[in-house]
C-alpha cells in the first residue's frame, strides 16, 4: 500500500514537470526577452519586421541633414510662420539631438528623448539660455513637436512645429 501512494505522488509531480516550456524556440533579438512565448523589448527598443527587439526607439525620429520643418508660432508678441530646415540625430536608444529647432540657427542644438516608440519629450536649455519644453509624436513620414520656448527674458512662444522626414 506504501508502495502505491509513493507511485502516485510521484507520478502526480512528474507529469507536471514535462509542460513545454512556451519560450523554448522563441527568439527576441538582442534587446528582449521571451515570457510565457512572447517577446518583450526592454526599455527603448521595439520588434522589427522580423520580431526581433533589435530597432531603437529613437532610429523612428531621425530627421535629415536639413529635414524641412514647418512652425506655427503663438507668441507674447504675436503669431508667425516660418519654414526652415532642421536635423534629428539619434545619440543613443531614447535620447536625440536636434540642431535649428524653432530656427535659431545651426548653434541651437536641443535634445529631446523618446519615451515610446510614438512620443517625444523635450525638456532642454540650448546655449543662449531659452528653455524648450514639450511633447512630440511621429506619424509615418511626420513628426509633430508641441512646445514652448522661454527665453531669457521671461518671454513665452507656444510652437508646433511638423518636420517631414
Amino acid at each position: 500500500m506504501k508502495f502505491l501512494s509513493f507511485a502516485a505522488l510521484f507520478a502526480a509531480f512528474t507529469t507536471s514537470c514535462t509542460e513545454d516550456d512556451p519560450c523554448k524556440d522563441v527568439v527576441c533579438g538582442d534587446y528582449g526577452n521571451c515570457n510565457e512565448g512572447v517577446c518583450e523589448c526592454v526599455y527603448g527598443y521595439e520588434q522589427d519586421a522580423d520580431g526581433l527587439c533589435n530597432t531603437t526607439w529613437s532610429a523612428k525620429f531621425a530627421a535629415g541633414p536639413n529635414a524641412p520643418a514647418a512652425d506655427t508660432v503663438y507668441g507674447e508678441t504675436g503669431n508667425y510662420s516660418q519654414l526652415y530646415n532642421m536635423t534629428i540625430t539619434v545619440t543613443d536608444s531614447v535620447n536625440l539631438s536636434t540642431t535649428n529647432l524653432g530656427g535659431f540657427g545651426p548653434s541651437n542644438v536641443v535634445d529631446m528623448e523618446a519615451t515610446s516608440s510614438y512620443d517625444l519629450l523635450i525638456n532642454d536649455t540650448d546655449v543662449t539660455g531659452r528653455v524648450f519644453n514639450g511633447t512630440g509624436t511621429i506619424n509615418g513620414s511626420e513628426i509633430t513637436l508641441n512646445y514652448t520656448v522661454t527665453y531669457t527674458d521671461n518671454t513665452v512662444d507656444t510652437c508646433e512645429t511638423v518636420i517631414t522626414k
